[in-house]
């Protein structure tokens, strides 16, 4: 049955069975503008490609309290782009072994991220400076993985490599063996954390004799962009994969076209960028419009997230693109930061499955042979996972009697015997053009199963909710809602969901305050959908407080590469307390994907 012409981004996918298909989310890169994480540019004639890049972010600001906050949001709102952050408190780490206070805090904090590596600044003076000095400050910044010793300090502060500036591009038997002992240092110092990165910043391509050494990122560039387009010829000479590479460039172009173009061409030849338009102090400020403004940047051949940040400082960092339109942060290079840590999200499960011998196995305990797949035990294995499971014997409860047949009557006691699960459900209202007593007469028949022990649903999941205001849809859309918040065979908490597959009109959500559903899915789509430009910008617009915010909003999402599901889950549940993801591209609802542990496998990953 076709949706009504004016119901946004819907998908016209229902079968007898009214599979829902709820929406998978694409992770999106957006292009900030002051630190902003970068995007791949779209395609056009004349304009370079761009390429899955992170940021490199000289942090030579001092941490006075609310100093670093600018920095802190854009890593709180981009949660999936890496960013390697170079922290510099004097020159250096300073005279003493431990950090300022303000430093120990604001460190602290910086390393709860998991997209996020912090670096200190050592300074070489191109292999001059006493390598005396130079190790001692290698293993101050190792000591301060001892800090969180005393019970003031309860967070560790993992520095995770050495950031050496100034280092030497000439090549000399006695500069070689210099860098490969302060790089012999960090590799060793056991108070280093993760990969114990290793950046020397000649600032210029070095000679290539140097690439022998163990050095994981080269700073190959570090001017002025005008300077960098008449360098092009000495930097397309590296040798290197482009993951070893870094390129900073400041006295950026002003024109956003312009700044776009050159990013593109830097990201072809560096993995970690750096840009910002300041002629003076690059790494010393953040402006006041860090963090204002909107814009739309098109990645590849589609156009993703399109908030956006307008300011001084212009960070670069760019997901991987993987096939079916999919980006993420790239996980080959060993150097990369874990993407971002998983939030506690509830899974969602449309199970239009019917309960025949082994249907419903994969929920529950033990190992079991499914063909084509070996599943594994899901939900007792996953004990701290909660879920909702949508239960759709015909369409909703069936026409035929008041109480579901045999086999269903078997197998939903036992998912209500799980304490971590929910079962609700399923009713379609087809946007309130179904009958209002056609609504009632299914949400009684669920309420009756409770009279049975075990059968008893803990809510209602309306399909086909409308997402457009009017007078008769508010009245329809609260009665019935009423309706299953004072039907007394509804058992536990009367769970209403709503199902528009889009985010509601502002007009419609504020009418309904009073008799709101507990939960919306505000997407339903697939992957490929989901990405798009203007879906995007409604969800931009529109899904936010006060009427939505991430507890009570879901994403179920199909047609997910398997590649991606990860990221994308770990990215959509800091958008949502309520996510369904399965790289099934047809009958999504119908059957369980090859997916569907590791879905289970990343929601438990949540601490």
């Amino acid at each position: 049955m076709e949706a009504p012409a004016d119901l946004l981004y819907k998908q016209n996918t229902r079968s007898k069975c009214r599979r829902i298909s709820l929406i998978s989310v694409v992770v999106v890169a957006a292009l900030l503008v002051l630190i902003i994480p970068l995007a791949i540019i779209l395609p056009r004639k004349g304009r370079p490609h761009g390429l899955p890049s992170s940021v490199l972010l000289p942090l030579y600001i001092y941490p006075s309290p609310g100093a670093w906050d600018p920095l802190h949001e854009v890593l709180d709102s981009h949660p999936l782009l890496n960013f390697t952050v170079i922290i510099n408190p004097e020159d250096g780490p300073g005279p003493s072994t431990e950090p300022s206070g303000d430093y120990v805090v604001a460190l602290q904090n910086l390393t709860t991220y998991d997209n996020v590596r912090v670096l200190g600044y050592v300074r070489t003076h191109w292999a001059t400076r006493n390598i005396t000095e130079v190790m001692r400050e290698v293993q101050i910044y190792s000591g301060w993985s001892k800090i969180n010793s005393s019970a003031s300090s309860p967070s560790p502060i993992a520095m995770e490599g050495i950031f050496f500036d100034e280092a030497p591009s000439l090549y000399s038997t006695q500069t070689f063996d210099y860098l490969q002992t302060i790089n012999q240092a960090v590799k060793n110092a056991t108070g280093l954390a993760g990969n114990r990165t290793v950046v020397h910043n000649p600032g210029t391509p070095p000679d290539a004799r140097f690439e022998s050494l163990d050095t994981d990122i080269i700073v190959a560039f570090e001017q002025s962009s005008d300077y960098y387009h008449s360098d092009k010829a000495n930097i397309t000479t590296l040798s290197l994969d482009r993951s070893r590479y870094s390129f900073m460039v400041h006295s950026a172009p002003a024109k956003d076209g312009s700044l776009k173009s050159l990013v593109a061409s830097m990201s072809q030849r560096a993995q970690y960028l750096f840009a910002t338009k300041l002629t003076s102090d690059y790494y010393e400020s953040f402006s006041k419009d860090w963090t204002s403004g909107t814009h739309s940047v098109r990645i590849v051949h589609t156009a993703l997230q399109p908030k956006n940040v307008r300011g001084r400082l212009l960070f670069l960092c760019m997901g991987e693109v993987l096939p079916d339109l999919a980006l993420f942060p790239s996980q080959q290079s060993t150097n990369e930061p874990v993407p971002h840590r998983m939030q506690k999200t509830t899974v969602v499960v449309p199970l239009y499955i019917y309960p025949l011998p082994s249907a419903w196995e994969p929920l529950y305990e033990g190992i079991t042979n499914i063909s084509p797949w070996k599943w594994k035990c899901s939900i007792l294995s996953h004990p701290h996972i909660s879920f909702i499971i949508i239960l759709n014997p015909h369409n909703g409860p069936g026409m035929d009697s008041s109480l579901p047949d045999a086999t269903y009557s078997i197998e939903i006691p036992k998912l209500n015997a799980f304490p971590n699960v929910t079962t609700v459900g399923y009713v379609r209202i087809d946007y309130c053009r179904r009958p209002l007593e056609s609504v009632k007469e299914d949400i009684a028949k669920y309420a009756h199963w409770s009279t049975v022990d075990g059968l008893g649903v803990h809510g209602i999941f309306f399909d086909e909710t409308p997402n457009l205001y009017s007078p008769d849809v508010v009245k329809y859309l609260t009665e019935m809602n009423q309706i299953v918040k004072t039907e007394q065979g509804i058992v536990g908490d009367r769970f209403i969901i709503h199902n528009p597959g889009t985010i509601p009109d502002p007009d419609l959500a504020s009418e309904l305050t009073d008799q709101a559903p507990d939960l919306t899915a505000v997407v339903e789509d697939s992957y490929a959908n989901y990405v798009s430009a203007p879906l995007q910008e409604r969800l931009a617009t529109l899904c936010r407080p006060p009427h939505f915010a991430r507890h009570n909003t879901c994403y179920i999402v199909h047609s997910v590469p398997r590649k991606s599901q990860a990221q994308l889950v770990k990215y959509l549940s800091h958008r949502a307390a309520y996510l369904f993801l399965t790289d099934r591209c047809s009958r999504f609802y119908e059957g369980f994907g090859q997916g569907w542990i590791e879905l289970l496998d990343t929601v438990g990953s949540a601490r």
